[in-house]
């Protein structure tokens, strides 16, 4: 969808003298972000992801903003597809079973609003300096979309009704009351949204505007909205904090939707309201919000600045989610990990359902024996079965595969990955089935605990592992794909250590749109259901082509870190390509993939696998 954009008066000129410097000094930034014909239409027709940029640089040289003309908003961070209705069409990613993720790849559309929602804005004082207080209430003074009322909340209840070392003359006027911390039940204004700040943090001057645009403007409204993040003034080693849209596995290992949020008020007052006005209450806040069937929308903007970069520490949040995990009745151990300021949630498995470990192979050869030999000698999970599928008939000289407890299958015909699964797991006797390759080995002796945890959650479709080079270094980290391009590659790619991928993800369970079927596990009952890998994809993109099925479907992918093993990647087969099977993908996911992955912000470069922000 495109969008009239407005240039203030004198900006225009001076923004494209602007831009040649910045061509000389980032032109990579520049030419992953601005198109030619986009250029060309000058104050015409920008694309969105063109319109972000080019405010973001205007902010950055003191010119004023453009703005969109009247009648047509739109997220500015990621372009929206030219159908409208595209969003819900095949290949997009749909609802989870409890909550809807909607961000980047669909922007709020162009009918109007009949009545803006009114929001109040809660404000934490503290015992903090009276001028990052007064920053704060300047930043919400400025918003294009003013709030309807505004709570202030100090620590010491005999200064309520006033504002903590400001003098009464400068009070703004939009605040309605001054209360202590212990009146939070206080917090119920007849307003549909409510925010939440700290003093001295700081909103972009459309930000709760452009946030309830996207909340609003869809079929299904959001009960719960939240935006990227800049670092806070000063941090010269900050990068901005850019979310993925709404991740629930995320979400139980560290908080990455922060501090600040709009939440429904009816939202709010159903899942019992706000606890403590701490990072800790707002976390709680967060996972009673989400536990119920909440919508969840993410605004991939710059919105927000957090004045003290405030992160709960691992041993917070492990006392914050053991008692989650208590109220929702689900045995886990919470394992903090310093390290990455987060906690592992580790789901204790009281049964042991059947495992079918699939193997599909060329041929039978030294290559083939080491996989086995890591699976029998390492693997810990005491109840699964591995079946071995050749692509021809038995060879006389392999027979002594027959020591190892294995079922063998044969295949006949041109190698075809996805018949040689498929043929496997109708034979397969197990509740999961893990698709394994047979240049594989493991490192992790729990590899099959850490994949079942996962892959047992309701509303999950397949869980993929940390793959390894022989070297150490990364294979596989998730699939995503960047809408410059539209091509799946695989997330942090040849990283080493994951204490160096971009906000630790690569150390995280997290949701992503494909996992690698080099190794994934897979409920049986759901790869019945979604008719399992697609024929007609022989060998490439079959695993892609099946997760983004699932999405379309409402399931979730998962990938886990805790799941290792090592992937030779085609050590027992030449490597060959099959341009019918990318053909064959790339026309039934075009629509798709030329709209924003969801777990890949629009503002990471697209040249990089590391998740690197433009701005950094």
């Amino acid at each position: 969808m495109m969008g009239r954009i407005l240039f203030p008066k004198n900006t225009l000129r001076r923004l494209f003298l602007t831009l040649t410097s910045e061509i000389v000094r980032h032109p990579l930034r520049v030419a992953h972000t601005l198109t030619l014909p986009g250029l060309l239409r000058g104050t015409d027709l920008i694309r969105h992801r063109e319109y972000a940029f080019l405010s973001d640089l205007c902010r950055w040289n003191g010119l004023r903003a453009p703005v969109r003309a009247p009648g047509l908003r739109g997220g500015a961070a990621g372009e929206t597809p030219d159908d409208e209705g595209a969003a819900n069409g095949p290949g997009s990613c749909g609802p989870s079973p409890a909550s809807t993720c909607r961000g980047a790849g669909s922007a709020p559309g162009s009918r109007s609003r009949p009545q803006s929602p009114t929001v109040l804005m809660a404000v934490h004082i503290g015992a903090s300096d009276p001028d990052l207080t007064l920053s704060t209430l300047h930043s919400l003074s400025k918003q294009s979309h003013e709030p309807a009322r505004i709570q202030m909340f100090c620590e010491n209840a005999a200064d309520s009704g006033t504002l903590p070392g400001l003098a009464p003359e400068h009070s703004p006027t939009g605040i309605k009351t001054v209360l202590s911390s212990g009146d939070l039940d206080q917090m119920n204004a007849s307003t549909e949204f409510i925010g939440f700040l700290h003093a001295g943090d700081r909103l972009h001057p459309n930000a709760l505007g452009t946030m309830l645009d996207w909340g609003t403007s869809n079929s299904s409204p959001a009960d719960i909205i939240y935006c990227d993040e800049t670092p806070p003034a000063g941090d010269l080693c900050g990068i901005p904090y850019l979310k993925p849209d709404w991740s629930p596995e995320l979400l139980l290992q560290r908080n990455y939707v922060g501090d600040f949020f709009l939440i429904r008020q009816t939202t709010y007052l159903e899942c019992g309201g706000l606890q403590s006005f701490t990072p800790a209450g707002l976390y709680d806040l967060l996972l009673r919000a989400t536990d119920s069937k909440s919508t969840t929308v993410h605004v991939p903007e710059l919105l927000y600045t957090n004045h003290h970069s405030r992160r709960l520490s691992s041993t917070d949040t492990k006392i914050l989610l053991e008692k989650h995990m208590e109220r929702k009745g689900i045995p886990s151990n919470i394992i903090e990990r310093p390290e990455n300021d987060c906690v592992r949630v580790k789901y204790r498995l009281t049964t042991f359902p059947r495992i079918s470990i699939v193997i599909p192979t060329a041929y039978i050869d030294d290559t083939v024996y080491a996989c086995l030999r890591s699976v029998l000698k390492k693997t810990t999970y005491p109840c699964f079965e591995i079946i071995v599928v050749e692509n021809r008939p038995p060879d006389p000289t392999s027979n002594h595969i027959d020591r190892f407890p294995v079922q063998r299958l044969s295949c006949h015909g041109p190698f075809n990955y996805s018949h040689s699964n498929n043929y496997a797991a109708a034979h397969a006797g197990g509740d999961y089935l893990v698709f394994l390759n047979d240049d594989t080995e493991i490192i992790s002796p729990a590899w099959l605990e850490a994949l079942l945890e996962q892959a047992r959650l309701p509303g999950v479709a397949a869980v993929g592992a940390h793959l390894l080079y022989p070297d150490g270094s990364t294979q596989h980290g998730g699939v995503f794909w960047s809408q410059g391009d539209g091509i799946p590659r695989h997330a942090f790619r040849h990283l080493r250590h994951s204490k160096h991928s971009t906000y630790g993800w690569l150390g995280l369970v997290r949701n992503c749109s494909a996992v690698t079927f080099a190794c994934a596990m897979v409920p049986r009952a759901v790869f019945s259901r979604l008719g399992g890998l697609d024929e007609h994809l022989q060998v490439e993109y079959n695993d892609i082509d099946f997760c983004l099925r699932a999405c379309e479907a409402g399931y979730r992918i998962v990938w886990t870190p805790f799941a290792r093993l090592y992937h030779k990647e085609q050590a027992s087969r030449k490597s060959t390509k099959y341009p019918d099977d990318r053909s064959c993908f790339n026309h039934r996911w075009h629509s798709r993939l030329s709209r924003p992955d969801p777990y890949f912000n629009p503002r990471f470069r697209e040249d990089s696998v590391f998740f690197i922000p433009l701005e950094h």
